[in-house]
């Protein structure tokens, strides 16, 4: 992997859980990490979701190796959210590919 191709600043955020004003749970977005990566739009399409069609875009980004990145979390870059539908390792731990959807 070539560092100077990670031009992107991207945050990889989590879902926590927490109390309410009322003490009732709720599940809030946090942080997990903030890092440099690469960024590639794969294709975009649509999809008919209950009721009404929905776009897709998938994109695919490359980032150092991280052993806590899942697809339970989502990527924050540019005011728009891509939620991780996998993670593919590269090498020997050298770097991996995440690849997202954002949906509309």
């Amino acid at each position: 992997m070539r560092i100077g191709t990670l031009d992107r600043r991207v945050v990889i955020q989590q879902q926590v859980a927490s109390k309410d004003d009322w003490n009732y749970d709720a599940l809030t977005w946090t942080t997990y990490a903030t890092v440099w990566a690469a960024k590639m739009d794969r294709q975009s399409g649509e999809q008919e979701e209950v009721d009404r069609q929905t776009a897709i875009l998938r994109t695919v980004w490359t980032m150092r190796y991280n052993s806590g990145v899942n697809a339970t979390m989502r990527i924050s870059y540019g005011g728009l959210l891509y939620y991780i539908t996998g993670v593919e390792e590269l090498g020997r731990r050298d770097a991996m590919r995440v690849h997202t959807e954002q949906r509309n």
